[in-house]
């Protein structure tokens, strides 16, 4: 009862339901999501990371291509794009949408879908055009093209 109260309470605090849990999470999936917690004994590995911040290394700089989607939750207001870009040099996308919570992915999944399936497609498509630079760079050395005589 102590696991269920406590997943309720962070559920309840960190959604985006105005205080009404019910609006974003059924009865069945907020038992589904206790029960996880439960049969795993998997809640004390959730806040680990919270414990092991202060432990850990400096994290390095991320360089490959980020999509950030800010939540609404109470403190990210307060959360600006300049600390993502501490963190990321090649931030593709930025998005903070006027919707969702901590579990953005669980409150609304078709926005979060829809952002992973535009970043993808851009990425994708920057590596295809990377691709064909080193395809025309390779044929170029073949055939002797641009070779100064």
């Amino acid at each position: 009862a102590g696991l269920l109260a406590f997943i309720i309470d962070k559920l309840r605090d960190w959604a985006d339901c105005g205080g009404d849990l019910e609006s974003r999470f059924s009865r069945d999936e907020l038992c589904t999501i206790a029960t996880l917690y439960w049969v795993t004994d998997s809640i004390g590995t959730s806040f680990r990371q919270d414990f092991d911040l202060s432990h850990n290394a400096k994290r390095p700089r991320i360089t490959v291509p980020v999509a950030v989607t800010q939540s609404q939750e109470w403190n990210m207001p307060l959360f600006p794009r300049s600390i993502a870009e501490r963190a990321a040099s090649d931030i593709r996308r930025y998005l903070a949408p006027d919707r969702g919570g901590h579990f953005m992915a669980f409150e609304e999944p078709q926005l979060v879908a829809q952002e992973l399936t535009a970043f993808m497609r851009e990425v994708e498509l920057d590596a295809s055009a990377v691709d064909a630079q080193g395809a025309d760079a390779t044929s170029s050395l073949a055939t002797g093209e641009g070779r100064d005589e």
